[in-house]
């Protein structure tokens, strides 16, 4: 261009010293989107070096998405800065959760990483001296596997049956003390010790 004018080099003649100035349009480029979790978005067409806004995919339960991606590269919204048509493929990730122990007197047991809407097939057995696992519980409910978790993270409690040589027992109501259930032998005449499990004897 010469004067913001298109120079033609066939017919234009040079009278006297000029300057040409380059002028330049930025490439059209084919923009396609893969979603495995999903609808995919609507291809676009993009201007290189002008601003792109990438669609946003529908939630997926269970999953978080991290982008889209041309191979192993994000490619986030702003200026647009690849120079050939592409594919960008719907990056996810599936939640994770923590399954929490209160073993309630037991050993202690480190927390179970599980992912969401996933199925645990096997928990953890505690210990505790003179007692008797009776299950793990979430809000009073026996959890029994294989168990199908959904989603946030949870704290399962261990319950109890105490048991010795004589006696059947559990935490009393406080969980301060021992509750005697049963007595486990035929003598006619019981002696109720004052200490069993290292607690007081209150029921």
């Amino acid at each position: 261009y010469c004067n913001d004018e298109l120079w033609v080099f066939n017919s234009d003649t040079v009278m006297g010293n000029i300057t040409l100035t380059a002028k330049w349009t930025a490439n059209h480029y084919q923009v396609q989107f893969e979603n495995e979790k999903g609808v995919n978005p609507q291809g676009i067409e993009v201007v290189y070096d002008s601003e792109v806004s990438l669609p946003q995919p529908v939630d997926v339960q269970g999953f978080t998405f991290n982008g889209w991606y041309d191979g192993s590269k994000l490619v986030s919204d702003g200026i647009w800065k690849i120079s050939n048509n592409v594919t960008l493929t719907a990056n996810w990730t599936r939640d994770s959760y923590k399954v929490f122990f209160d073993t309630d007197g037991g050993n202690e047991i480190d927390p179970l990483d599980v992912y969401s809407y996933s199925q645990i097939t096997e928990l953890p057995q505690p210990e505790r001296q003179d007692y008797y696992f009776l299950g793990w519980y979430l809000d009073n409910d026996l959890i029994e596997t294989p168990y199908d978790f959904e989603e946030g993270n949870i704290t399962l409690k261990a319950h109890w049956q105490g048991v010795t040589e004589k006696f059947e027992f559990t935490d009393d109501e406080a969980g301060t003390g021992i509750a005697i259930q049963n007595y486990k032998l035929d003598e006619e005449t019981v002696e109720i010790p004052d200490l069993i499990a290292g607690k007081k004897v209150t029921t």
